[in-house]
């Protein structure tokens, strides 16, 4: 059997002095052991520069780096070019990850080669590491064919339906690990969507790669008062499921996904129905279909809503993506 791959994983750090330790920890506890951790420092005043110096000095995989603050996706981004290795992992300084999580990604990156993200479940934690995970994570719940609950290859359709409809593909960044090529083809962490930069790049991906889902919680996700999603507008577009509509605009205007008749009905009742007006570069079908999905009094309609997406992620499974068909599938897909 091949062995698995090494790993980057990339810690961007801004004074998270209170949960540094309890991430290095849970790092270098991982039961895979071939990985390097890059860190890179945005000149913290919590104390957080002594704590990476002092773990960089203990282990030599360690390699820590110091620099000023540029804006929290664009020190994402700087953080992940420093790494060696193809496949990375976003290691969010304020979070956590399972002892085996590592080996888990690998066995799956191992076993289906053709994938540049793989995805797992979460668990959430409070400030001293307590889980707090609700019994039924709404973030997941089955819908219109999505991979919740299954191992399997995520379908582009569904998953994007999922998205605007409910939430982000994957909560965090601390469930997923993707491929460097991946990561550049979908340019990155946007800096132009607020606090979703990183549900943008997990759209983006999955709208243009293979991504693998597995059903184990891996990582964690900590709420505290200082976290991103609470301190920082999520978008100029005014909330999740309006700036998710902007992200496959953009992704559909880059020519990211090809342009077809499903996915501009997707996008254009994604943007009827979270704005009154077609944002800019909507293609021209897409725009009209807006207007009248918004004309049907879908913005204010939660119910019919409901069921237009029904619509059309049942004729997303009938009219698969375009680039669906060259992408592998298992059978339960």
């Amino acid at each position: 059997m091949s062995a698995l791959p090494a790993f980057s994983i990339c810690i961007p750090c801004l004074n998270a002095g209170p949960y540094l330790r309890e991430r290095f920890d849970c790092l270098l506890a991982q039961t895979h052991r071939d990985f390097e951790i890059v860190v890179l420092d945005s000149e913290s005043t919590d104390g957080s520069w002594e704590i990476i110096l002092d773990y960089a000095a203990r282990d030599p995989r360690i390699r820590a780096r110091r620099e000023p603050r540029r804006g929290l996706y664009e020190d994402w981004n700087a953080c992940v070019a420093l790494a060696r290795h193809d496949w990375i992992y976003v290691a969010t300084a304020d979070d956590t990850l399972a002892p085996d999580a590592l080996a888990v990604f690998g066995a799956a990156i191992r076993d289906h080669p053709e994938a540049r993200l793989i995805g797992s479940r979460l668990w959430q934690i409070d400030t001293a590491g307590r889980d707090h995970t609700p019994a039924t994570p709404t973030h997941r719940r089955p819908l219109l064919g999505c991979r919740h609950r299954t191992e399997g290859w995520c379908s582009p359709w569904p998953e994007f339906l999922h998205a605007v409809l409910v939430s982000a593909p994957f909560n965090s960044v601390t469930q997923i690990v993707f491929h460097r090529e991946a990561f550049a083809r979908a340019g990155g962490f946007a800096t132009r969507y607020g606090a979703c930069g990183n549900g943008a790049l997990q759209l983006r991906i999955l709208l243009a790669e293979p991504a693998y889902y597995l059903p184990r919680r891996l990582g964690s996700w900590r709420r505290h008062p200082a976290q991103i999603s609470v301190t920082r507008p999520v978008s100029e577009h005014g909330n999740l499921r309006a700036t998710l509509a902007h992200i496959a605009k953009d992704a559909l205007a880059e020519g990211l996904v090809p342009s077809s008749l499903p996915f501009e009905m997707v996008v254009g009742l994604a943007c009827g129905t979270t704005q009154r007006e077609p944002p800019p570069g909507l293609p021209p079908r897409a725009a009209r279909l807006a207007r009248r999905f918004h004309a049907l009094g879908l913005f204010h309609r939660p119910r019919p809503r409901l069921a237009a997406f029904a619509i059309l992620g049942l004729l997303a499974r009938i009219f698969p993506h375009p680039r669906a068909a060259d992408k592998p599938r298992s059978a339960a897909a």
